[in-house]
């Protein structure tokens, strides 16, 4: 815990970039070049790849192989498509070379549990920013529970369906998937507009004047790489969400969300996979990061919502007996 907050203490904030409701502050520190490959990565190389863990499958789990030389990161929030439903990664997890490993994740498509091809493919978004927090906030309380790392499926489900009727979007199987593609015009004008900057290792954002959100790595390789994906995921919150008045957002109102997560209480698990999990849990502060040799491979913090208090009411956790039903 004392790494993470050696690196968050450590960055240097940049000037802010604005486009229609949302504002990136980058963030600059110590980068490193990485020993790991992305999912996407090792998926594209064919040295790894995702399958439903048995025939009859199993929503909130699924069977990752990394035959790969080097170990693999899979992100939090990270969409991948097909097979018999699509989902999004509970946590980080660094796979070792040559392991597989059983990964929990949640179902962002509801009304599809059917085989559409064997296996499953990166997209080009991440689950949005507002559920995830309230994923996040999930998995840290099964973590202090029961020490599993499940989500509330039914309330990932619930908030797609919300964003959908709020957006007037349609999807024939509820998938979070088709949101990004019918808002992709839009989305694109965000991802043109917020750039990455030169040796940029993470940025806090902010929506409508108000900070909802860091996501920082290791390397400005990584996040460069994953950059695109991280500003859909608040663009499409930012698109959905409408301001009387248009809000700056400043970079002390940046550094200030900083501050918030680095004085957060922090509690570590051992990681599935390398490494060790921490949770970040405040009155304010929803976060995860991965930790392994000595460095914060990967790090999001969301400001809570009402939606992400992580206390447990209402939760319908689901079996696999009950998958792709509502």
């Amino acid at each position: 815990m004392e790494t993470i907050r050696q690196r968050l203490s450590s960055f240097e904030a940049g000037e802010v970039i604005a486009f229609q409701g949302l504002a990136m502050v980058p963030l600059f520190g110590a980068s490193t070049e990485p020993d790991y490959l992305l999912l996407e990565e090792a998926l594209a190389l064919g040295c790894a790849h995702v399958d439903e863990v048995s025939e009859s499958g199993d929503v909130n789990q699924l069977l990752f192989v990394n035959l790969c030389e080097r170990p693999a990161l899979l992100l939090d929030g990270e969409e991948i498509r097909g097979a018999k439903q699509n989902r999004v990664m509970n946590l980080s997890i660094l796979a070792e070379a040559k392991s597989t490993l059983h990964i929990p994740v949640s179902c962002v498509e509801a009304g599809r549990w059917r085989h559409e091809g064997r296996d499953f493919a990166p997209t080009k978004q991440m689950h949005f920013a507002e559920g995830r927090a309230a994923r996040m906030s999930h998995v840290s309380a099964s973590y202090k529970t029961n020490r599993s790392r499940q989500a509330d499926q039914g309330a990932v489900w619930d908030s797609i369906s919300r964003k959908m009727e709020r957006m007037e979007l349609h999807s024939p199987s509820s998938a979070m998937a088709d949101a990004y593609e019918q808002s992709e015009k839009l989305l694109e004008g965000y991802v043109q507009a917020l750039k990455p900057v030169e040796n940029q290792v993470g940025a806090v954002f902010g929506i409508h004047g108000k900070a909802v959100g860091l996501e920082c790595f290791d390397s400005a390789v990584t996040y460069a790489k994953v950059h695109e994906k991280i500003v859909r995921s608040f663009a499409i919150d930012a698109m959905e969400r409408k301001a009387r008045k248009e809000q700056d957002f400043s970079r002390k109102q940046a550094e200030s969300f900083l501050k918030g997560v680095l004085g957060s209480p922090m509690e570590s698990f051992d990681a599935l996979g390398l490494g060790q999990d921490v949770r970040v849990t405040s009155r304010t502060v929803r976060g995860g990061a991965l930790v392994h040799g000595g460095r914060v491979l990967h790090l999001c913090a969301f400001r809570a919502t009402d939606g992400s208090s992580g206390n447990g009411r209402g939760s319908r956790l689901v079996r696999s007996s009950q998958r792709g039903r509502r």
